[in-house]
């Protein structure tokens, strides 16, 4: 499904199915409240450049998803995204105004906020099994937490990248509380 131009007054649901599903918003679209996308299982692509007034929910299946926030996007509330297992890969290049929460099951995973990217509020991921990645170039306001099941994951905040709380990596550990998703889309700063 591509959305080429025009607005939305309120909220836009997409949900895929069982194969390959892809979702564009593009610029010069704007929705106004959230976007929910339940991409389903297959391999699954969401692009995103639009302007979303609200909040921006993303959940994938048991096949890769690659979601992509381009620079032009800007989501006026929260991000989430439940990817589910698979090789999934998450880029922001664009604008959230509150936080980011990113949760991956099993899979080599990868999570990148470019040097365009902002994110208003705090950056919570969860990182499941697999060689997993978070790279951190652009600016966040709040704090950055990542939290995976692999020692050997990696964490890469660029020299040039902004993080206005504290930088909290637990690797190795299990994936059992759920109050970090709580505190991350609360907004702490």
């Amino acid at each position: 499904l591509v959305l080429a131009s025009g607005s939305i007054k309120g909220s836009l649901s997409f949900k895929g199915g069982s194969g390959k599903d892809s979702l564009a918003l593009s610029a010069g679209t704007t929705i106004g409240r959230n976007v929910y996308a339940m991409l389903g299982d297959g391999s699954n692509t969401l692009s995103d450049s639009a302007t979303i007034t609200g909040s921006l929910l993303v959940s994938g299946g048991i096949d890769e998803d690659v979601v992509s926030i381009l620079a032009e996007a800007s989501i006026g509330k929260y991000m989430s995204m439940n990817l589910g297992n698979g090789a999934n890969a998450l880029s922001v290049a664009g604008s959230v105004d509150k936080s980011l929460v990113v949760k991956t099951g099993n899979g080599n995973d990868s999570v990148t906020i470019e040097s365009s990217g902002f994110v208003g509020g705090s950056v919570s991921t969860r990182l499941g099994s697999g060689d997993n990645s978070m790279t951190h170039s652009g600016e966040i306001a709040g704090d950055l937490r990542v939290t995976s099941q692999t020692s050997t994951d990696k964490v890469t905040v660029g020299t040039d990248a902004i993080v206005g709380g504290k930088t909290v990596q637990k690797l190795g550990v299990g994936l059992h509380r759920s109050h970090d998703r709580l505190s991350a889309v609360r907004g702490r700063r």
